[in-house]
């Protein structure tokens, strides 16, 4: 069978943004993980090698030294997360007094419900070609559900995150800028709002499936 060129149409990843909202914070869950009071750093996804998961560490470790008022959530399982464990064990930061918590795989319907606990939302992809070239879907729930994202500069992300306007972007691959861009973050409450606020209009207008779909049916 042969295909006609101009019959081809290349769509981006997208959300549904009405399974994705805003919501008020799971308060009974917030008190199972033992996040009242903390804002929260967190991470949904796969934990594999490329995502940046031990760049994150050490930016947290490098908070922690110097500040106590927040906690990182990292929800979901993947080949990588004893790698991740393990380092954040040898750094200290999970446990009791720890400022790490890993739930583990969670069903897809519950998602959601971590979600709303999050106040900033990092996506420290590290710098290779996979991670230039391949956007992933987590950032768009998270964007549509008004998170302040964190992304590194890979080309991937920048395309979807514009730096100061629908999150906030780091140098890929340096925990020390991640550190600094979470410092802005943890320190600036209406900025997570303006920030999360700004993602989620971006995304119902450009990365909604229903408008992606759309797009398919007038081509």
């Amino acid at each position: 069978m042969l295909f006609r060129s101009e019959k081809l149409v290349v769509l981006p990843n997208g959300v549904h943004t009405e399974l994705f909202e805003p919501r008020e914070r799971e308060a009974e869950l917030e008190a199972e993980l033992g996040l009242r009071g903390r804002t929260v750093i967190g991470y949904a996804g796969s934990m594999v090698d490329y995502e940046g998961l031990e760049l994150l560490l050490e930016a947290v470790a490098a908070l922690r030294s110097h500040r106590n008022d927040f906690h990182l959530l990292v929800v979901g399982d993947g080949p990588h997360e004893g790698v991740v464990r393990a380092m954040a064990s040898r750094l200290g930061l999970e446990g009791p007094g720890g400022v790490v918590t890993f739930t583990g795989r969670v069903p897809h319907a519950e998602v959601g419900r971590y979600l709303s606990l999050v106040d900033i939302a990092p996506f420290p992809r590290r710098p290779l070609p996979v991670c230039e070239l391949i956007s992933p879907i987590k950032p768009f729930e998270s964007m549509a559900m008004g998170k302040a994202v964190v992304v590194s500069s890979v080309a991937a992300l920048t395309e979807i995150v514009r730096d100061g306007e629908t999150g906030l972007v780091f140098e890929k691959g340096s925990a020390s800028s991640l550190a600094a861009v979470l410092t802005q973050l943890l320190d600036d409450a209406a900025l997570r709002a303006r920030l999360g606020g700004a993602a989620r209009e971006w995304v119902r207008r450009e990365r909604d499936w229903a408008h992606l779909v759309g797009v398919l049916t007038t081509e």
